[in-house]
């Protein structure tokens, strides 16, 4: 009897002695994912700028905004922060795709006219950063600057009115999803040209 409450004793203070060495493992790993988490929320708190803008030329046929939008878009072009002009020719690489947003979830069409905004990506840092933006209909760019300053504030200013006609054939080449923050718009992807 006393062999076996030794045993039992034994399996007790060995049961113990594991679960301790296993707790600071599993606080641990809950610590890496506390720790992605902060990260993933740090990474979607970025500086942004708005620009206004518009889709015209929309068909009588294209009723929601969710669709004009598949129609149209810019492609952004980072230039050197000295650059007075855009270049004459779009370049092949490092464009990235830049949908209108409409302002709000309800808008409409009026006529054959969609008016929205574009968000860009701005430092954090006080300073100035130069893009070209092509329209998707081959008109001429244009150039657009976007100042951050010392307080963190960014402002976006056009050489010209941002306005870019609608085109069915864009359409129907557009990603399944094209409009909204995760939907192929301005997080795009940086190296991938006029694919957009």
């Amino acid at each position: 009897m006393n062999t076996q409450k030794k045993l039992a004793a034994i399996a007790t203070v060995i049961g113990v002695a594991a679960i301790g060495l296993a707790l600071p493992a599993a606080a641990h790993s809950a610590g890496e994912t506390k720790s992605h988490h902060r990260e993933a929320g740090q990474r979607s708190d970025r500086n942004h700028a708005t620009l206004s803008a518009s889709i015209t030329g929309i068909p009588s046929t294209v009723t929601s905004a969710r669709d004009a939008h598949r129609g149209a878009y810019f492609t952004d072009f980072e230039l050197a922060t000295t650059a007075i002009s855009v270049p004459a020719t779009m370049p092949t690489t490092g464009g990235k795709r830049v949908g209108i947003h409409p302002t709000d979830r309800s808008a409409t069409i009026t006529g054959a006219t969609l008016t929205g905004e574009l968000r860009l990506h701005a430092s954090s840092a006080t300073g100035t950063k130069k893009l070209a933006f092509y329209p998707s209909d081959g008109s001429a760019a244009v150039l657009v600057t976007v100042v951050t300053d010392s307080a963190g504030n960014a402002t976006a200013t056009a050489s010209r009115s941002l306005s870019v006609s609608y085109d069915a054939a864009v359409a129907a080449a557009a990603p399944a999803k094209v409009e909204g923050r995760g939907e192929g718009d301005h997080r795009g992807h940086r190296g991938k040209g006029p694919r957009h």
